[in-house]
């Protein structure tokens, strides 16, 4: 028996890269998964391959009616929400004082309001539930400085603090608010990020300097795991957590 049998979820940004990987691992546990994206022939694959324990839904997570309508799936699909996995984001690379404004408000649109929209969708139904768990997805960008990504990052640096405030405010209603914050991960999200870096770094591989400084560059599997551990319910004293996933890069100097 899995650890998610009799389970329900959602996970946003689920039709590629860490939210693929994390649907993909919720199910295999026992999990009937929603996978959401806003590539909705994206999401309909990866739900096909799961089978009949996934059903897909296009969301935009900066509409929250979108949002709220990715969480009703699940409650007429499933009979409700156990846990939430606000995954989905973008990254648009400038030095700071050159981003443009409206590639700001993209930025926060997507990646921070697209969290707050989530958990405000979610919390009735986890509360209807008796709890459940809430698992964001920010990054070790927001933990630290470095050139190019400036707007991305302080996005997940609100990510981390909204979830150890909505942690802080749903611990009495049974529901667990925690938050991954992984470094460079093969997907097509730090393949962006990383071009930002070679450009910033005057022509530095990147991936030689993020292989060199992380062991290895990460794979999705190696976040979804983590999002897993921390959704289950053997985790349920784990809150308000940040769960920096880097190969110990964040813990060296560059």
């Amino acid at each position: 028996m899995g650890a998610f049998e009799g389970k329900s979820v959602v996970v946003t940004g689920a039709a590629t890269g860490i939210g693929e990987a994390a649907a993909r691992r919720f199910a295999r546990e026992g999990a009937r998964v929603v996978v959401a994206d806003i590539d909705g022939a994206g999401a309909k694959r990866v739900a096909s391959d799961i089978g009949d324990s996934a059903v897909s839904t296009v969301v935009d997570v900066t509409d929250s009616r979108q949002v709220q309508a990715a969480v009703e799936v699940a409650v007429e699909a499933f009979g409700g929400l156990d846990i939430m996995v606000n995954n989905a984001g973008i990254a648009i690379l400038a030095p700071i004082a050159e981003l443009p404004d409206d590639d700001f408000a993209r930025l926060v649109d997507v990646n921070l309001k697209g969290v707050f929209f989530g958990i405000k969708a979610a919390v009735p139904h986890l509360v209807a539930r008796g709890g459940g768990a809430i698992v964001n997805t920010a990054s070790s960008a927001g933990t630290n400085g470095m050139p190019m990504i400036g707007g991305y990052a302080a996005t997940k640096a609100g990510v981390i603090n909204m979830t150890k405030t909505a942690a802080v405010e749903l611990r009495a209603l049974g529901i667990r608010v925690n938050c991954v914050a992984p470094a460079f991960v093969v997907t097509s999200l730090s393949d962006n990020l990383m071009d930002g870096f070679e450009q910033a770094s005057g022509g530095t591989p990147a991936d030689e300097f993020f292989a060199a400084n992380q062991g290895r560059l990460g794979e999705p599997e190696d976040v979804a795991r983590i999002i897993t551990h921390l959704a289950e319910d053997e985790g349920n004293w784990v809150t308000g957590h940040a769960y920096v996933i880097d190969g110990g890069f964040t813990a060296s100097p560059m």
